[in-house]
């Protein structure tokens, strides 16, 4: 088998598009470098969500003892359980959708006692995945310590919904990261946030705008105020930053004026101090 030592491997369907998928063989191939396998990214078009090829996805993954990343489209385990040798390998979950199913797993008492590697989760925010979520959440949210939620916004509170599910089911979380459709969605009410020391923000860039700057530094003002577990700020998405500091600079620079002497900093996308702590400010240019 060539490539014995590979690491990551990504399967994008779409690519083949339309051909059909042969699960057997992708199954077969993995498994000649189940040893040396960590990231595997299982990107599916819709039409292989169906019961056939998850749980083929689930047969993949058991044969992949060293796994530590995993994207999917779909949760992958509909009952909502993780099998224990998964469990203690992956570190990081991605998906896109989560259904589980109805009369599933409900209580975390099961999971609690065993070994386990996750720390992370990404998802992707959907109204009618919330009792998932919730259901999940209460499995597993002891053990993270990092949650990224894309494609947020408020419609009918889910935002805000979703992060309360983390409130109360993550006691050591210490990472957030929020891809938003407008930093707005921040102002919609009190953000309930649990104690994190970092905050990742980033929005659709096409509609930043004055309003949604003016949200973003009300909303910094805020938790200068009321989360002093708070280090880290960063504005994860470029363009952004750059909007921030060409397109709105009266807004940001009267932002860093209230901003001066915080606990926290405020990051760009590559760790750069924008201002924020011992009253340091970013300078433009």
């Amino acid at each position: 088998m060539c490539l014995p030592n590979l690491a990551i491997i990504s399967l994008d369907v779409e690519l083949l598009l339309g051909a059909d998928l042969d699960l057997h063989f992708i199954r077969n191939a993995l498994r000649h470098i189940a040893s040396s396998l960590r990231v595997l990214d299982w990107s599916m078009w819709p039409r292989y969500s169906d019961a056939g090829t998850l749980l083929a996805e689930r047969w993949l993954l058991a044969e992949l003892p060293r796994l530590c990343i995993f994207h999917s489209r779909y949760m992958p385990w509909t009952d909502g359980l993780i099998p224990q040798n998964i469990l203690s390998s992956i570190t990081t979950l991605a998906v896109d959708r989560m259904r589980i199913t109805p009369g599933g797993a409900s209580s975390g008492s099961s999971v609690e006692k065993r070994r386990a590697s996750l720390r992370e989760v990404i998802i992707n925010t959907h109204r009618e995945d919330l009792e998932s979520w919730t259901v999940f959440m209460g499995l597993y949210g002891v053990f993270l310590h990092s949650v990224h939620l894309n494609h947020c916004d408020n419609y009918q509170n889910k935002f805000f919904r979703y992060l309360a599910v983390i409130k109360r089911s993550c006691p050591n979380i210490r990472r957030l990261t929020f891809s938003l459709t407008s930093f707005r969605n921040l102002t919609d009410g009190v953000l309930p946030l649990p104690p994190i020391e970092y905050l990742g923000l980033s929005m659709f860039e096409l509609f930043h705008n004055n309003m949604d700057s003016e949200a973003l530094f009300s909303v910094l003002v805020t938790l200068r105020d009321t989360l002093p577990s708070l280090r880290v700020v960063q504005l994860t998405e470029p363009l952004n930053v750059s909007r921030l500091l060409t397109g709105h600079y009266e807004i940001t620079s009267k932002a860093m004026e209230d901003l001066v002497g915080c606990a926290f900093r405020v990051e760009d996308d590559d760790g750069n101090l924008l201002f924020g702590v011992c009253n340091e400010v970013f300078v433009f240019v």
